[in-house]
């Protein structure tokens, strides 16, 4: 039975994002799929040649569509860091994601704004994603910045960032509304905003240079910022980098980083949705000391430590989801949760450290496990876990249907596919065969109510 409800989810995932990008065509025009490369672009009635473009280093010489028959496509505005949609034909040409691409003598045209069109052309049949041959800077053309140096020379943003890599010479360069250093791996650190902005985008380049780090302290302090999307896959956010910030709604740490530093969201009073992707490995002092607005919390089960007074003060934390086998708190880590009933079983507090209540759920043998509602606690948690997360899948499959061109939406679709393939995993580690009658029966409403969900979802 398990394997049936994988494989009805399945289709009913697939059929949710059908429906926010179109149906999936029965048939193809054969002239469809394929790759397709930027062949020119107009702006304000200028048209400039893709040849044009590259030689101005703009990013847009390697935008680059892969059609695919089936109903996806791959789309990258720079050839690189792209995103899977769905398309759809029309009468005139081609759906992709709700937006519109018409074909015109043998070109498709999208309308990126009002005043800006991009024409498409097909090179081959070839339906396989690839990198570009000669990866260009994403600098602006009308836009310089630092001069370039010797030790740091514009890198394209696929570039190693190393771990090891030092500032070049700790002079301190300002474009964008930031000011950064140059590193020794041909990157950029983030070290201070000055901007005024109170939503704030931080792009894989600034100034024609790839950000690899968000410094310590850069954003201490700017109470006026509400908002940060970070696209650049930084590996480093550094101590304090958001501490102070009051009205700071939502952040996504990327899989990049591996370490939240201590007090990297420290007093974010306001901050409601944390999003922790991939493998972060530990969880620093005061992180999230006094997130008072904070109410759940995913930790990765790659995490396999958590800082004194990390979670302090979280006077609204009542849900913690734990993924992995075991994770070390530091003293005090939940302090302060009044609302926080207990910690997942997995979650302990070091030797001598003070948990100072709620108490971590010690590992016991399963024969001796107190049962809830006829469960044990462990299976009924997993189970809420499950739900919990489909219900946010669901909630955010509502707000893409009414913002389907919203690429910050786009990229929040990937990573919670990165998501979800943990959190079945975890679900379909529970065997029915070892599922008493109360574990059984409360499995199978679970999973009813997911389907029913997702299929509300589909429309």
């Amino acid at each position: 039975m398990k394997k049936v409800i994988s494989m009805v989810l399945a289709v009913l995932m697939l059929l949710s994002l059908a429906a926010c990008g179109g149906k999936a065509p029965d048939t193809v025009k054969d002239g469809y799929p394929g790759t397709w490369i930027i062949d020119h672009l107009t702006i304000d009635g200028v048209t400039y040649a893709q040849s044009e473009l590259e030689a101005l280093g703009d990013y847009r010489s390697q935008a680059l569509l892969v059609i695919k028959e089936g109903g996806q496509a791959y789309a990258a505005e720079s050839g690189l860091n792209g995103v899977i949609i769905a398309w759809s034909e029309t009468e005139n040409g081609i759906l992709l994601d709700d937006d519109e691409v018409i074909m015109e003598d043998g070109l498709l045209r999208l309308e990126v704004y009002d005043d800006e069109l991009w024409y498409f052309r097909k090179v081959s049949d070839s339906q396989l994603i690839e990198k570009p041959t000669e990866p260009v800077s994403t600098e602006s053309p009308v836009e310089t910045a630092a001069p370039e140096s010797e030790d740091a020379e514009p890198t394209a943003p696929e570039v190693a960032f190393s771990a090891d890599a030092e500032p070049v010479d700790g002079e301190v360069y300002v474009s964008e509304g930031f000011e950064f250093v140059h590193y020794t791996d041909g990157s950029i650190a983030l070290t201070k905003y000055i901007g005024s902005d109170t939503s704030v985008d931080i792009y894989q380049e600034i100034a024609g240079y790839p950000v690899s780090r968000i410094g310590a302290g850069a954003f201490e302090s700017c109470a006026f910022v509400e908002s940060i999307y970070l696209w650049a896959k930084v590996i480093e956010i550094g101590e304090g980098a958001f501490r102070n910030c009051t009205k700071l709604e939502s952040f996504d740490v990327p899989s990049s980083v591996t370490i939240i530093a201590d007090s990297t969201f420290e007093n974010c009073t306001s901050l409601e949705n944390i999003y922790i992707w991939g493998k972060v490995t530990s969880i620093g002092s005061s992180a999230f000391r006094n997130c008072a607005a904070l109410e759940s919390v995913d930790i990765p089960s790659s995490c396999n430590s958590i800082g004194e007074s990390a979670f302090e003060g979280c006077t609204s934390l009542e849900t913690v989801y734990f993924w992995g086998q075991n994770v070390t708190c530091g003293t005090a880590a939940f302090a302060d949760c009044p609302n926080l009933k207990e910690l997942p079983k997995g979650i302990v507090y070091a030797k001598g450290a003070s948990s100072e209540k709620p108490e971590a759920s010690e590992p016991v043998d399963e024969t001796d496990a107190e049962l809830v509602d006829g469960m044990r606690p462990e299976f009924k948690e997993a189970m809420d876990a499950y739900e919990a997360f489909y219900d946010e899948y669901c909630d955010f499959m509502i707000r893409y249907q009414d913002n389907p061109t919203d690429l910050m939406l786009v990229a929040q679709y990937g990573q919670l596919l990165i998501k979800m393939a943990e959190v079945n995993e975890a679900f379909e580690k529970w065997d029915e065969s070892e599922l008493n009658n109360e574990e059984l029966k409360y499995y199978l409403e679970v999973s009813s109510r997911v389907m029913q969900k997702l299929v509300d979802v589909t429309g």
